[in-house]
């Protein structure tokens, strides 16, 4: 890899962090959080869950937050208009 290409990766690293600290990019790690553990806990059988992963994710969405905060928003909506 030429010096140019180096420049170039890091420059690309460099977007895709600030990217991530950024409102859009913790919201969308948020998501994948939040979707990927509720998939994780609906593996069958239980023994076949990885459930290291789940709390790994967990421990991730006390920082990425956001959309847990919305989904729970959601659900409490739902659960008035459906009661």
């Amino acid at each position: 890899m030429n010096k140019q290409e180096q420049i170039d990766k890091l420059k690309t690293a460099e977007e895709r962090y600030t990217f991530s600290i950024g409102p859009r990019g913790q919201y969308i790690i948020s998501q994948a959080l939040y979707l990927g553990i509720q998939r994780l806990k609906e593996v069958e059988p239980a023994h076949m869950r990885e459930e290291s992963n789940i709390k790994d994710m967990e421990y991730l969405a006390e920082l990425y937050h956001m959309y847990f905060d919305i989904a729970d928003s959601l659900k409490g909506i739902k659960e008035v208009n459906d009661g």
